[in-house]
């Protein structure tokens, strides 16, 4: 069992010597208290100088010594403890780590203990810190249901452990024969099974029976039982995968933002019941903005677009709440990759690869019986008003941001619904007065014209931009434009058009002009002469 404090004496059952002994002890213990407070209230200012600190941690020392674990337990001079280790050198770091040596499982699941134990985390050397994780070796199940010795693991795990200190953490959830020693050495789960593959059941369903405990405390938003989970999930299979989504259903949308967290969310979402995916989406609410923004959260929510078939649901439960939010998600990372995603789902544009090959590891789940393009086009179809009304209104802030033009480019490409009245506010803006300000002297906002010139081939039926933007635009504007490099990338883009009216307009211009172009130097400029003499051909 863990090492716990030991109970202390009542007081009716000591003799008359042993009380005197006991009064005489805790009168001893009291006025060290007492002396070491008052030097922790000098130590923990910032003010003090190099010599001040010095002198006041050599006097600290001297009470210290002998000291450490009774002061360590107690509210009040747990912190003295925990600032001497942080403001100290290696010298006071090793004092106390000596005098605590062989207590740091019992030290952790103290209230105020633990404190100090995150400092040895944090300021001490890599073989302390090592003593202390070999430590939690064989205690590690049990460690993580108690409060406060899980908040050391989870720092333990997440920013001091090696991936061999994880893997001997983990284990400890695969069996009674994997609880273990200091000297024993861990296997991932993967090598386990691989040697012999017999181990997969009794190793999954004690993986199982350890974690069923955990899935309605607060130890579900730790790390190290995420992992453990995602180990559980990547090998299970039929009905000990379906009661596990069951019980972890409803606390998945608190483990998300980690990467095995969210690794797991994807796994119940794949291969749960109708029921399951209802009960997790209905989880997200009020929660959404803040997954979409997360690195590994918006991973999930283009899961559950990949896999509900109940889009009426997502809809009202999620894009609801994506609807209302879209300036954040538009300006953030992350967010923006969800809204790409409900416009061109795996566009290589924007999804990464590896984002790619994770989700796809979901495709042809068995309760998924929509076709992708049938369910995203009915998700688009929801999203594609307020992002359309939200690009109305923002269209020329977006056009001079690089990763917001893109946005706004996948809009206009994808989104279903009347896109003319952005294109008439770009075209605007493009038809003023070129200058240095204007959108085709941006390096964003020339981008976004000559992409959008060019998406007119995709649009047989109209709105034509090249067409709206040439109807404002004076005659001799595309030699006045091609004197710039990216001004003439632009008229070039006319050039290569689907519209032939805008070919023609822009070619006419030009031909009796290209010995000037010809004296431009630019690349855009070289280019746009090519195009022109093309054109002759």
């Amino acid at each position: 069992g863990l090492p716990k404090s030991e109970d202390k004496p009542k007081l009716h059952d000591l003799s008359k010597k042993e009380r005197r002994v006991k009064r005489r002890s805790e009168k001893e213990s009291s006025d060290v208290r007492t002396d070491a407070i008052k030097l922790w209230e000098k130590l923990r200012r910032h003010d003090l100088t190099d010599e001040s600190r010095s002198t006041i941690l050599s006097q600290l020392t001297t009470l210290l010594k002998g000291n450490v674990l009774k002061l360590i337990l107690k509210h009040d001079t747990a912190r003295v403890v925990e600032s001497f280790v942080k403001f100290g050198k290696f010298k006071e770091r090793e004092l106390v780590f000596k005098e605590l040596t062989g207590q740091w499982v019992k030290l952790v699941q103290s209230k105020y203990a633990k404190f100090a134990v995150k400092g040895i985390f944090k300021y001490g050397t890599k073989e302390q810190r090592s003593i202390v994780m070999q430590s939690f070796y064989g205690y590690t199940r049990h460690l993580i249901k108690n409060k406060d010795a899980a908040s050391v693991l989870e720092t333990a795990y997440v920013s001091h452990a090696n991936s061999a200190q994880r893997a001997a953490l983990v284990s400890e959830f695969y069996g009674p024969q994997y609880s273990l020693t200091k000297n024993a050495e861990s296997r991932p789960l993967p090598v386990v099974l691989d040697e012999d593959p017999s181990k997969r059941q009794p190793i999954l369903q004690h993986l199982k029976d350890s974690l069923v405990p955990l899935a309605e405390k607060q130890s579900m938003q730790h790390s190290l039982v995420h992992k453990a989970l995602l180990d559980f999930f990547t090998y299970a299979r039929g009905e000990m995968r379906s009661e596990m989504i069951e019980t972890v259903r409803e606390s998945l949308v608190h483990i998300l933002h980690t990467r095995e967290g969210a690794q797991v969310t994807m796994h119940c979402l794949w291969h749960g019941t109708t029921k399951d995916r209802k009960v997790i989406v209905k989880t997200f609410k009020s929660f959404v903005k803040k997954v979409c923004m997360e690195e590994y959260g918006h991973g999930v929510m283009l899961a559950v677009f990949d896999s509900v078939d109940d889009t009426t649901l997502v809809s009202k439960a999620l894009l609801s709440e994506v609807a209302e939010s879209l300036d954040e998600l538009a300006g953030d990372r992350f967010g923006r990759k969800v809204l790409h995603y409900l416009l061109e789902s795996r566009g290589k544009s924007q999804c990464h690869p590896s984002m790619v090959e994770i989700l796809r590891s979901g495709d042809g789940n068995v309760s998924s019986k929509k076709s992708a393009d049938v369910r995203c086009k009915e998700l688009r179809t929801t999203v594609s008003p307020p992002l359309l009304t939200y690009c109305t209104t923002h269209a020329l802030d977006m056009a001079r941001n690089k990763p917001q033009s893109q946005l706004l480019l996948a809009t206009l490409e994808h989104a279903l619904g009347d896109i003319r009245p952005v294109l008439e506010i770009v075209a605007e803006a493009a038809a003023q007065d070129f200058n240095e300000e204007h959108i085709v002297a941006d390096e964003c906002g020339h981008f976004l014209v000559k992409k959008l010139i060019l998406q007119d081939q995709s649009r047989e039926s109209g709105p034509w931009f090249s067409a709206m933007l040439l109807e404002q635009l004076a005659s001799g504007f595309a030699f006045h434009w091609a004197q710039t490099n990216r001004g003439a990338f632009v008229v070039s883009s006319f050039l290569e058009s689907a519209v032939e009216s805008s070919v023609s307009r822009v070619y006419q211009e030009l031909m009796p002009r290209l010995s000037e172009l010809k004296k431009l130097s630019s690349p855009g400029a070289n280019v746009l002469c090519k195009l022109v003499e093309k054109n002759i051909g």
